[in-house]
């Protein structure tokens, strides 16, 4: 289906293509003129539907989402039915259709999830401690959360940088599957111990 979706948005760019050639070649350059000018008047119009059939066709390249694929986008979770032409097909967990505009699966966030139902979704915002820079704290925080034992084995965690407004401090955001939702809350606690270590500066004359 995405090789499919491709070659329609192809074949109807190189027929655009080719009616140009030919009548660049059979009429004068007032009737060209006002075709280029006609095709630059639909694509100021369509500038909407053009900006969702050029995402879908980067989301179809990429590769990254399949049909069947459980996925949170936002605030809404569920399963991706189908790849339109404009839109993503989802449903929701809790069975209501939505036509979501491919943009906002280039745009925003989109975490996978396990298709079982059983993990469950925790998530945890930490601020680094004065000096460290917040990539590195990101780095850290990643890599003290992949070591939990509590987390869902076959869901990596996922870390974040957010800034909420221009002049406050970075927060860290991470995000994790607990092994189902009885685990939540320590797996939170867990994770903000195990990360505020990896934060904390090495204590003097201990290794490396």
């Amino acid at each position: 289906k995405r090789a499919l979706f491709i070659g329609h948005v192809l074949w109807w760019a190189l027929t655009a293509l080719g009616v140009g050639v030919l009548l660049s070649q059979r009429v004068s350059a007032g009737w060209l003129g006002i075709y280029a000018g006609t095709l630059l008047a639909l694509a100021i119009l369509c500038v909407g539907w053009l900006r969702s059939v050029l995402s879908g066709v980067a989301l179809a390249a990429e590769g990254k989402l399949r049909e069947g694929d459980h996925v949170r986008v936002g605030e809404l979770r569920g399963e991706i039915l189908e790849f339109r032409a404009r839109a993503v097909r989802l449903r929701s967990d809790d069975g209501v259709l939505h036509d979501l505009p491919n943009e906002r699966f280039l745009t925003e966030a989109v975490t996978h999830q396990p298709p079982d139902g059983l993990a469950a979704l925790c998530e945890i915002r930490l601020s680094p401690p004065h000096g460290l820079a917040a990539e590195e704290a990101a780095r850290l925080a990643h890599q003290a959360a992949l070591f939990s034992p509590l987390r869902a084995p076959r869901q990596r965690p996922e870390v974040f940088v957010e800034q909420r407004t221009p002049h406050a401090p970075p927060e860290i955001r991470i995000q994790a599957w607990a092994f189902d939702p009885t685990h939540s809350a320590h797996l939170r606690s867990d994770l903000t111990q195990r990360i505020q270590r990896a934060w904390r500066p090495p204590a003097q004359g201990e290794g490396v």
